[in-house]
């Protein structure tokens, strides 16, 4: 009788053993179970070129060859010259002046925007004026060529004076000017120098 009651009271006590690791279990699988709450990492700074404000755009940068272009198209061909001459200069000169004579062959009208010559310092598109007593020059108010009409640099009126000749110029030489027109783009002129030419067909002195 004494026996069976220590097996029984044995028993019970492994029985609630086993409930306690199965209560222990349960516990643990609950616990894993649980919603983790883990704290998210800080937003990435926006890029430096993303607008920062709602509405507003980025300016991409610009290429400066862009921002620079000329007008590098060749005038041949739509702006004619005809009759070009240069006077001779002696080495005491330093200058020259170069006539010519200017068709604009398209329909658009066109002018002259600048000169240059690699055989001189400077070249400029001058106008001679007439007083009482003698003629001086000055900066041409404008070469503007007019579809078809003959534009005309000749002595005593229109003309390129070139300043700070690089070599003397004497018959026989030939000058290189650069015209760029406002429309047509830019033409090279061969300028032979020495006497006057007759003018061009049409054309009066």
């Amino acid at each position: 009788m004494g026996k069976w009651i220590i097996g029984l009271v044995m028993g019970l006590a492994a029985l609630g053993g086993v409930f306690l690791l199965w209560k222990q279990q349960q516990n643990q699988t609950a616990a894993s179970n649980a919603v983790q709450v883990t704290e998210l990492p800080p937003p990435s700074p926006a890029p430096a070129d993303t607008p920062s404000a709602p509405g507003a755009t980025s300016i991409p940068a610009q290429n400066p060859a862009a921002s620079q272009q000329a007008n590098t198209a060749s005038a041949e061909g739509v702006i004619n010259v005809d009759d070009a001459w240069a006077q001779p200069a002696q080495e005491s000169r330093t200058g020259a002046n170069a006539y010519m004579l200017f068709t604009n062959m398209s329909q658009t009208p066109d002018s002259i925007v600048s000169v240059s010559s690699p055989d001189s310092e400077q070249a400029a598109i001058q106008d001679t004026v007439a007083y009482a007593n003698g003629s001086a020059t000055r900066p041409a108010a404008h070469a503007d060529l007019d579809p078809g009409v003959p534009l005309v640099f000749e002595p005593g009126g229109l003309h390129v004076a070139l300043v700070g000749l690089k070599h003397p110029v004497k018959k026989g030489d030939t000058l290189t000017l650069i015209f760029t027109f406002a429309h047509a783009g830019t033409l090279n002129v061969k300028v032979p120098v020495g006497e006057q030419p007759s003018l061009s067909d049409g054309i009066q002195p």
